[in-house]
């Protein structure tokens, strides 16, 4: 199986998930549910869903920078041009609806990239400051998983609050369609 089928995979299925999730949070959890300190790190579930999307455009935007000179790249990842880190008050509805926006439209983003690369693409050297300089860059492919674990990572935090709640959420469940197409 060739990287790109994986992590088309990958970004297939978070794009489900996070839609999964959203529609959980807008059908169970209206504003102050959704706000109410839970204990977690990110302290409620809309802090938890905006770090999700803060974390993607952070890698999106390395992912940019390593792939720069790819017209396709260049031109999928200009659509979030618009698309800014969220705020870290608490979202009104308005805010709520335009954050719902923001994260389709990044996770949309996303898949259309994977889409787009070639095989060598994966192998392409990022840029990271996370290891003191050691190594100063690491392969595409590698931080596509690292954003991939990061998503589900998030999401597991958020599912543990629905269990706890007893709202079905099986949004983590394997769907051989992403595989696929």
């Amino acid at each position: 199986m060739q990287s790109k089928t994986v992590f088309l995979a990958f970004a297939r299925q978070n794009r489900d998930a996070d839609q999964k999730v959203l529609a959980i949070l807008d059908s169970h959890y209206y504003p102050a549910a959704r706000q109410e300190a839970n204990g977690s790190y990110y302290g409620s579930l809309e802090g938890a869903i905006k770090h999700i999307l803060g974390g993607t455009l952070h890698f999106l935007g390395m992912f940019r920078a390593a792939l720069k000179g790819n017209s396709a790249a260049d031109s999928i990842l200009a659509a979030l041009d618009s698309v800014g880190h969220p705020d870290e008050k608490p979202f009104d509805v308005t805010g709520w609806e335009q954050f719902k926006q923001a994260l389709t439209k990044t996770d949309a983003v996303l898949v259309k990239l994977v889409e787009a690369l070639n095989e060598n693409d994966f192998d392409a050297q990022v840029k990271v400051e996370w290891f003191g300089g050691n190594p100063a860059t690491v392969p595409f492919g590698y931080l596509l998983s690292a954003l991939a674990s990061h998503g589900i990572h998030h999401r597991g935090q958020i599912s543990q609050v629905f269990d706890a709640a007893k709202i079905d959420n099986d949004y983590s469940g394997i769907n051989i369609a992403h595989v696929l197409g």
